[in-house]
């Protein structure tokens, strides 16, 4: 169990996350955007060599699994906040054992023990 201190410490430290990967999400869904042609009196960008046409579209597609996994993290924020308010945050969403406070220093948004997310990866 967590104590108060320390709660309110990893409540801090995910509160900055969340201002962070908002602020990148935010970036991300931008260039993302300009990257297809997007916004208001933009002209579109027409490459005639297939290899820039390729070269265009591993580029979105990259930043489009960044701004996946940055908006997947983002949203792991919000239900560890969530968690804090309503007294489940540490525990473990398989096992519902503690999760150790080292994994929760190093990523306050984790939902699973060290055990139970290898278990999962593997």
């Amino acid at each position: 169990m967590l104590s108060k201190k320390k709660l309110a410490k990893l409540e801090k430290m995910l509160r900055e996350l969340e201002r962070r990967y908002a602020k990148e999400l935010e970036s991300l869904a931008s260039s993302l955007e300009r990257s297809e042609g997007g916004g208001e009196g933009s002209l579109p960008t027409y490459t005639y060599h297939i290899a820039d046409v390729g070269t265009d579209v591993a580029q979105r597609e990259e930043q489009s699994i960044v701004t996946t996994t940055v908006y997947n993290i983002l949203r792991d924020i919000e239900l560890a906040l969530t968690k804090i308010r309503e007294g489940g945050y540490g525990i473990c969403e398989k096992c519902g054992k503690d999760i150790s406070e080292d994994r929760l220093e190093a990523m306050p948004y984790a939902r699973l023990c060290l055990e139970c997310k290898r278990e999962e990866e593997r």
